[in-house]
């Protein structure tokens, strides 16, 4: 009886190690795919600033809609490249020396993995630059400059929510299966029984 138990522990124990470890596979891809989006956002929103601004000829400070839509972006400095030529559009004060460059059309899946299983156990907060083409202008490219913290904090409430389903999901499931697998090794047992 004693064995019986402690097999049903062990059992409970390596499902919920494989729950675990399904859940941070899960979360981590998820997590990746999100990273994209969001720096893909970012340079969609600042690539509309930058077009806005250029069809109306105002400058950021004329245009109060735009101005909030800059500071909503967490951007601390915006500027796009065409051909040959670089043009700031907007900057804040930067207090400190720009650490690392994204350009994210030369971000791969598993440096994305690799970034976000980073972060999600570093404190490290650096000031990073974003570059990648327009979305309305492909040929030019987008330029900001962004704390990265932003970044992180928007990743951590982030990969808390999809751990957590993930979880659940792997938990549920791999119930199902430790539990079919119980039925059929104890209807394979009856039916080996019956034959002798």
């Amino acid at each position: 009886m004693a064995k019986i138990k402690l097999h049903r522990k062990t059992t409970i124990f390596f499902v919920f190690l494989a729950a675990i470890l399904i859940a941070t596979c899960i979360s981590l891809t998820i997590m990746a795919r999100e990273r994209m989006n969001y720096l893909e956002r970012k340079i969609s929103d600042v690539d509309l600033i930058i077009v806005s601004l250029k069809e109306s000829g105002l400058s950021l400070d004329e245009d109060q809609f735009l101005k909030k839509l800059f500071q909503a972006s967490g951007a601390q400095l915006i500027a796009y490249r065409e051909q040959n030529s670089r043009h700031l559009v907007t900057a804040n004060p930067v207090s400190r020396q720009i650490d690392f460059t994204y350009d994210i059309s030369g971000i791969n899946y598993l440096n994305n993995i690799v970034y976000c299983f980073k972060i999600v156990f570093s404190g490290q907060e650096r000031l990073i630059r974003i570059t990648g083409p327009s979305p309305f202008i492909p040929e030019n490219i987008v330029e900001i400059v962004i704390d990265e913290s932003i970044i992180i904090s928007h990743l951590k409430n982030y990969s808390i929510k999809v751990f957590s389903l993930s979880l659940v999901f792997s938990i549920l499931l791999l119930t199902l299966v430790h539990r079919f697998l119980s039925e059929f090794y104890q209807f394979y047992n009856r039916s080996k029984n019956s034959s002798k």
